[in-house]
């Protein structure tokens, strides 16, 4: 069993986790769209569109529309749920505030203790 994060290294386990999600994200666009522009250079320099998407490249080479957009797109959409993504791994600890650990009992809002705001309204606003 994996020892449970500490409230106080919430934020920056976010934050490492946030640079990894979109690390790969970039990753996955850049690679996706070299695909595709390999393809589509191909087939300028054959100076045929259609049979340059059709042709055969080489040894090892891929059909770069195929895989190229699927793996952009999939870039795209992590970028832009990377945020909630992370939160959702890197879960708030129940034990209370994330970055001062005052026991908060559950109650949502403002930390008394250091002031840190957790976006969740508190019980008495409106």
């Amino acid at each position: 069993m994996p020892k449970p994060i500490r409230s106080q290294n919430v934020l920056a386990t976010r934050a490492v986790t946030l640079w990894v999600l979109r690390a790969v994200s970039i990753f996955l666009m850049v690679y996706g769209v070299f695909l595709v522009l390999a393809r589509i250079t191909h087939g300028l320099i054959q100076r045929d569109g259609w049979v340059s998407m059709t042709a055969y490249m080489g040894v090892g080479s891929d059909h770069g529309i195929v895989r190229g957009f699927p793996m952009a797109l999939a870039g795209v959409v992590l970028a832009l749920l990377s945020r909630k993504l992370s939160r959702w791994i890197v879960a708030v600890p129940e034990s209370g505030c994330v970055r001062c650990s005052y026991p908060r009992l559950g109650k949502p809002g403002i930390c008394p203790e250091c002031g840190y705001d957790d976006g969740e309204p508190s019980a008495g606003s409106d």
